[in-house]
């Protein structure tokens, strides 16, 4: 049985941290592999899905796997993960509007 861990104000700061911080723009999406919020579009260089993307992206990270999600403009939404094997394809989901 694995133990409990305690929720003390520093784990739970840590936590938070890597979850919501922004990290700003980064050139390369391959190279993002730690959590949080950053912005993509026009300094981005490598990694996109596509030419003209440009929007957030929220990173989910644990010690074994990697999930980008891109919010795009017009309500589009692109997603990957990463394992021990390398980068899935994007995969590109379409707003539909209520």
């Amino acid at each position: 049985m694995s133990e409990a861990m305690i929720l003390t104000d520093t784990v739970l700061k840590g936590i938070m941290t890597d979850a919501v911080v922004a990290r700003g723009y980064p050139k390369d999406l391959d190279a993002v592999l730690q959590a949080g919020v950053y912005q993509v579009g026009g300094n981005t260089e490598n990694g996109l899905p596509g030419a003209g993307i440009y929007g957030v992206m929220v990173v989910y990270a644990t010690s074994s796997y990697v999930l980008q999600v891109i919010y795009a403009t017009g309500g589009v939404q692109y997603q990957r993960y990463r394992q021990s094997s390398g980068w899935a394809a994007w995969y590109k989901y379409q707003g539909i509007a209520a």
